[in-house]
């Protein structure tokens, strides 16, 4: 009889425990991320989508740069990608007013100040707008509002949200901000961080499962918003020729020999990382002395998130992983 207490006992405290674990799992389950509302408006420009993003909003069409901001392959599904700058500009702006017309869109956010794309400038969203309003069968009520980014991103934040009447979830918004932009800043000021590194992008062909690989040219978008404030060169220009042009802010490697004289203390990674795992184990099989780059000796490679200033809300994230990564 002692036993039998004795396993039941055990029975119900397994049970208890059972409950309170379906119990907590409802509770995560009962409060799912809340579906962005999608709205009857058009948006130009990678910030102000997702900037409304945060706040809860989808446009029902955009033009972003999909092509380099991976946030965009989730907005397919919630909004209409009528394309980026360059393409719409080459198309005269046909598409846009073409849905314009087809669905009554009356309402036009647009990202004003700086460039929409730091390679090329004449390709901006302001540029767009102008296009837009000069087009002779554009409807006479379609309203074009700027969403002015030159008095910085908190400004910016603010005005969307009042565009959007979404004034309180813009607060909440600019809080957080506030908060991890503070802790990535803390962590910068009292650590070290190494003092060269290179920034590599892959491309893997799964049909094929060839690798692709590329390298961050200095003075772009890692540069500019990240590797400056951990005071971290890029030294990529030793991994080809001087006399190599950098396309849109890359060069393209066929080989990494020339790591033997960048010699970065870390390798950084952005895009697929499969892709460029595969072509530094490739080239260290190939090329044993490679082992002595400080960077792979120490195993210091790692995948970071990229950054090319669309994705500005997940900014202070991305900031604080390339500083861990980046920590010595």
């Amino acid at each position: 009889m002692h036993i039998l207490h004795k396993t039941c006992r055990v029975i119900s405290t397994a049970l208890l425990i059972f409950s309170l674990l379906f119990v907590t799992n409802l509770t995560a389950l009962a409060s799912p991320e809340p579906v962005p509302e999608r709205i009857g408006a058009m948006m130009f420009g990678d910030r102000v989508i997702d900037i409304a993003y945060h706040l809860g909003i989808v446009p029902a069409a955009m033009s972003a740069r999909c092509g380099v901001w991976p946030q965009c392959k989730n907005l397919k599904t919630a909004s209409q990608i009528l394309g980026c700058p360059k393409m719409l500009m080459a198309q005269k702006l046909r598409p846009v007013v073409s849905y314009l017309k087809q669905h009554g869109i009356k309402r036009v956010l647009v990202e004003k100040n700086s460039p929409t794309n730091l390679f090329m400038p004449e390709a901006s969203s302001e540029k767009l707008a102008e296009i837009l309003t000069a087009q002779p069968d554009l409807p006479n009520d379609v309203q074009v509002e700027y969403i002015d980014f030159g008095r910085g991103f908190e400004a910016a934040v603010i005005q969307t949200a009042e565009a959007l009447n979404r004034v309180e979830q813009g607060k909440q918004l600019l809080d957080d901000y506030r908060q991890k932009l503070e802790k990535a800043q803390r962590t910068i000021a009292r650590n070290r961080f190494a003092a060269k590194v290179v920034v590599l992008t892959g491309t893997l062909q799964h049909d094929t499962g060839k690798s692709f690989i590329r390298v961050e040219a200095p003075d772009g978008y890692s540069d500019r918003f990240l590797l400056n404030k951990l005071g971290t060169s890029n030294v990529a220009n030793l991994l080809y020729r001087e006399n190599s042009r950098p396309e849109k802010g890359y060069v393209t490697l066929r080989k990494l020999n020339r790591l033997l004289q960048a010699r970065p203390e870390v390798i950084l990674i952005t895009g697929d990382a499969l892709a460029v795992q595969k072509k530094l184990a490739e080239a260290v099989a190939n090329n044993p002395s490679l082992r002595q780059v400080p960077a792979i000796a120490a195993g210091a490679i790692y995948s970071v998130p990229g950054y090319v200033d669309s994705s500005v809300v997940n900014y202070p994230n991305i900031l604080l992983q390339w500083a861990y990564a980046l920590k010595i």
